[in-house]
């Protein structure tokens, strides 16, 4: 996330799924606690939830 957090803008992904698309910054602060690391993990529980896993 070191270096995702340098970019002008990233996309998370998981299991071949786009999650989320923007700036770094922006992700962090729209879906998680102000770090990306938070903010992918959030998206990955939703993502699952969704998908009907535990």
């Amino acid at each position: 996330m070191n270096e995702a957090e340098r970019c002008d803008r990233i996309s998370l992904m998981h299991v071949g799924r786009v999650l989320a698309v923007g700036p770094p910054e922006a992700l962090a602060r729209e879906h998680g606690a102000g770090d990306l690391e938070t903010a992918f993990v959030e998206l990955l529980a939703t993502a699952e939830g969704a998908a009907g896993r535990p």
